[in-house]
Order: C-alpha cells, then structure tokens, then sequence
C-alpha cells in the first residue's frame, strides 16, 4: 500500500513589493531531521502577490517511511 500525504497551506505577502514567483519547498524528515524526501511546488506562478494578499498551495507527496515531521520553505522572487 501506498502512503500520502496532502499539505496545504498558504503564503501571504507581508512586504511592500509585488512578487511573482513563491517557491515552496516541503521538506519530508525523521525524527532526527534527516531529510527523507523533498517536494517542490509554487504558491505564485507568475501571476504576482500584492502587498498583505494571500494565496493557498496544495500539493499531494508520497509518504516516505520514518517521516515524522515536514519542514516547509519559502523562497520569495
């Protein structure tokens, strides 16, 4: 059987500058913060975030064995 996992969350933009690309990167660890796995995706694909405006990521990754925590990283461009 295989195991997923659904992240969803959301990035807001608390600067004062538009920004058109949001990276996020999921980050799947033990409990000793190896990481297992990783996963990329975009909350903002070109389209821009304004100042104090929010938009939501979802993204289904498979759950390695030994996960215990995620880890998520955004990258602001």
């Amino acid at each position: 059987m295989v195991n997923y996992v659904d992240v969803q969350g959301y990035v807001k933009n608390i600067g004062d500058v538009d920004y058109y690309y949001v990276d996020v990167k999921i980050s799947l660890r033990n409990e000793n913060g190896d990481v297992l796995d990783t996963y990329n995706t975009y909350a903002v694909d070109g389209v821009g975030i304004a100042t104090n405006e929010r938009k939501s990521f979802d993204a289904t990754l498979y759950h390695a064995a030994g996960t215990t925590r995620l880890f998520i990283l955004c990258c602001w461009l």
